[in-house]
């Protein structure tokens, strides 16, 4: 999931440290409710170089898949989907050199879900990027 969170993340790659202030809520402590924070994520897919399974159940990008379409989107900034949205979540990250064997490991967890993104764009499944003729 892509993310510049609105609220503080934590990392089990750095458990220790504890929850710690994102760009994202940087950016919305300087900017207040002008700034919209977006998480971009996807359910599995081809990355063209990996093919990246399909979530652990306990993954918000899991639960963001059981929707039956191509894409969707959630906008937590409306009450009635932040009621049902909210609360402590966990979102894969992938980045950089992609591994699946450590889709355990490499999430962010938030303490609350509809705090630290405004908006959820999912997309069911991913391919490869081709370029125009």
């Amino acid at each position: 999931m892509a993310h510049t969170s609105a609220a503080a993340v934590t990392s089990p790659l750095a458990p220790e440290r504890g929850a710690q202030p994102s760009e994202g809520s940087l950016l919305r402590k300087w900017y207040g409710a002008q700034y919209v924070s977006v998480a971009i994520g996807f359910h599995h897919g081809d990355l063209g170089v990996v093919t990246v399974p399909q979530p652990a159940g306990d993954l918000i990008d899991a639960k963001l898949g059981e929707v039956d379409l191509p894409a969707h989107w959630l906008d937590l900034r409306r009450d009635t989907v932040r009621r049902r949205w909210d609360g402590p979540a966990k979102a894969r990250v992938i980045s950089g050199v992609y591994d699946p064997s450590r889709d355990a490991a490499e999430h962010i967890a938030v303490a609350s879900l509809a705090d630290a993104f405004d908006v959820l764009i999912h997309i069911r499944r991913v391919t490869p990027v081709r370029w125009l003729p």
